[in-house]
């Protein structure tokens, strides 16, 4: 059995680190947890587009940064996900047969210490798929959805629930 995590985010950024706020109808975020965890957050920081070094335009490349810290202590689940888009990102679809260097982790909150991980040096090493519709490196603004499949990583005797895998469905 599969859970979702799925995060609704219209955002525009600027460098090096922005992120939305407020409604969804007002380019915010809302994060939501179905499955295993049952949650629904509306982070004031989900996303991040950085170059490399911090310098717009490095050759080294671009970073897209999706996480949200949880706002209570009812918050079951933390998640991070950081994915290299190269030194010039477009719109279009990238994988984790495309990109050499990605990271997806959601860590649980709770007293449970259950992690959800998926890498380019995971093993497991999950996948994903991130659909940027739109990216202004100017201004730093991207638009897109991410499909990312994690494995379930737990201590002996924990019960991180059925299944062992945690899909993440993002919406930017």
């Amino acid at each position: 059995m599969c859970k979702r995590v799925l995060i609704f985010c219209g955002l525009l950024l600027s460098l090096p680190v922005a992120g939305c706020s407020g409604s969804p109808s007002d380019a915010g975020c809302v994060l939501d947890y179905f499955g295993n965890t049952a949650d629904s957050e509306r982070p004031a920081r989900c996303a991040t587009l950085t170059a490399a070094g911090g310098d717009a335009g490095a050759a080294a490349g671009w970073q897209l940064t999706i996480s949200n810290q949880p706002s209570s202590a009812a918050s079951k689940l933390a998640l991070l996900a950081a994915i290299d888009l190269g030194p010039a990102p477009g719109a279009g679809t990238y994988s984790s047969e495309t990109v050499g260097t990605w990271s997806i982790t959601a860590l649980s909150t709770a007293a449970s210490n259950c992690a959800f991980g998926a890498g380019a040096s995971s093993v497991p090493t999950g996948s994903f798929t991130l659909q940027l519709a739109s990216v202004d490196l100017a201004t730093a603004a991207v638009h897109g959805t991410l499909e990312a499949q994690m494995t379930v990583h737990a201590p002996p005797g924990t019960d991180c629930g059925p299944g062992d895998e945690e899909t993440a469905d993002v919406r930017f």
